[in-house]
């Protein structure tokens, strides 16, 4: 048998001070990135990121630096792994 809990929780400082900050840091993030035309840019590194990820899974590979220029090529002149990852993971 598991001995009783505590009437309250041993919690330290630390314990507080760290999501207090985290959460701190939340909030100037979110508000820094209110300010921003778009702030769905910040979003597009991560979301590319992942898409070349979970593709390259699939067997289609599509390099991170060729899914962030294919934005500024022609969609005839980008490889077909390109275009198979912007299509479902990019769209703009």
């Amino acid at each position: 048998m598991l001995p009783p809990l505590p009437a309250a929780p041993a919690v330290g400082f630390p314990a507080i001070d760290a999501p207090t900050r985290a959460a701190m840091a939340v909030a100037r993030l979110d508000m820094a990135a209110s300010g921003l035309p778009n702030p769905a840019l910040l979003a597009r590194p991560t979301i590319r990121r992942e898409a070349v990820s979970t593709w390259a899974i699939e067997g289609t590979y599509a390099t991170y630096d060729e899914t962030l220029e294919s934005d500024f090529i022609a969609e005839q002149k980008l490889s077909s792994a390109v275009r198979e990852v912007k299509k479902l993971h990019c769209r703009r």
